[in-house]
């Protein structure tokens, strides 16, 4: 998965079955704060909410990765042509305005085995640079992030929990697994938030692209 597992609230086995631009447009409605993760075959796709507005999204396919307003389009493009599974995860919103610099963000270092990592250097190194952006540690059955700004740790994201935590819980932390691979994701310069979208008629839009 790309973001660690928050509490789940709803689970869909096949999009086809629904009106997928109501149901998106549902949680607006609901002031939902949390985010929809798509599963698409060899895509996969996230959206991220906070009191109803979509504020992040990252879609990905045999490493071809689209970002932001890019990614909605991708993602809209996916569900209008093929079935896919849906999960959908609360947040808090606290911990949501966390996640649009990791899907928004620049991966400068890409599944690395954690096993084989100098980990105290690569911590003193984020120090030394002033690092923002965030860790995801991924492992078969779980992830993790942790959230950096200018070379400090300030927050975590763990698989189950929907608040921001401030203190991580190692006993249970992905990195325990001998497969658990590491990606360092650099926050974006600017402000990195989704533009206000109109959810329908971007959905409208990539339907007229799609029946000419």
């Amino acid at each position: 998965m790309i973001l660690p597992r928050g509490k789940s609230i709803k689970q869909l086995s096949d999009t086809a079955r629904v009106k997928m631009v109501n149901f998106l447009q549902e949680l607006v409605k609901k002031k939902f704060s949390g985010y929809l993760a798509f599963d698409c075959g060899t895509a996969e796709s996230v959206l991220c909410y906070t009191q109803g507005r979509p504020v992040a999204a990252l879609w990905q396919q045999d490493g071809n990765v689209c970002r932001a307003h890019d990614a909605v389009q991708q993602l809209f493009r996916t569900l209008q042509q093929t079935s896919c599974q849906l999960q959908i995860f609360r947040l808090s919103p606290e911990l949501v305005a966390e996640l649009p610099a990791v899907c928004h963000g620049e991966p400068v270092v890409s599944a690395q085995l954690v096993d084989v990592l100098d980990i105290e250097r690569l911590l003193e190194r984020l120090g030394r640079d002033s690092f923002t952006g965030s860790l995801r540690l991924r492992a078969p059955e779980q992830s993790s992030l942790i959230f950096y700004r200018e070379g400090h740790a300030t927050g975590f994201f763990e698989d189950g929990s929907e608040m921001l935590l401030f203190r991580l819980n190692v006993q249970d932390s992905p990195a325990l697994d001998a497969d658990c691979l590491l990606d360092v994701i650099r926050a974006p310069a600017e402000n990195v938030e989704l533009p206000i979208l109109n959810l329908e008629k971007e959905w409208l839009s990539i339907w007229r692209e799609l029946n000419p």
